[in-house]
């Protein structure tokens, strides 16, 4: 028999909730989406005053880290050195946008964290990035989870 560790939803509403804590303070509206393992949606905040793409946004880099089992600016380098690309795999859902962490588990994939509505790039002073926001949640879940950047 199989045994497999998933984030519930108590896991989903306090990454959430940090997210939104975090964008309040920095003042920008943010999109957060978590998903299990199979990239199936658990919960999903868009803040007002953010355009419901950003939260489209949100829900496919959580669903990309998850089923992908690595974050999704590292997504974007391993298929770059393999010469592939989203196309190959014939998913819309996939993207390779930052803020798209995978959740790790001991050494499995457990989830994944989904933000949108921030920044690409560090800028001083700036603006928050949706990957260091996607931490602020992943940091929130506790447990001791910590993301996969690339396979193992």
């Amino acid at each position: 028999m199989l045994e497999e560790t998933r984030l519930g939803v108590d896991e989903a509403l306090s990454a959430i909730t940090a997210v939104r804590e975090k964008a309040t303070e920095v003042e920008r509206p943010l999109a957060v989406a978590v998903v299990d393992k199979s990239g199936e949606l658990i919960s999903a905040l868009r803040m007002d005053g953010l355009a419901p793409r950003f939260l489209d946004g949100a829900i496919r880099k959580a669903y990309t880290a998850a089923i992908f089992e690595r974050d999704t600016t590292a997504l974007r380098q391993w298929w770059q050195d393999v010469e592939s690309s989203q196309l190959d795999w014939n998913d819309r859902m996939i993207t390779t946008l930052a803020g798209g962490l995978a959740v790790v588990s001991g050494k499995k994939v457990v989830g994944g964290i989904g933000v949108s509505g921030g920044t690409q790039a560090k800028a001083p002073g700036g603006p928050i990035r949706d990957v260091d926001a996607a931490e602020v949640g992943l940091n929130a879940m506790g447990l001791g989870l910590t993301h996969r950047e690339g396979a193992s």
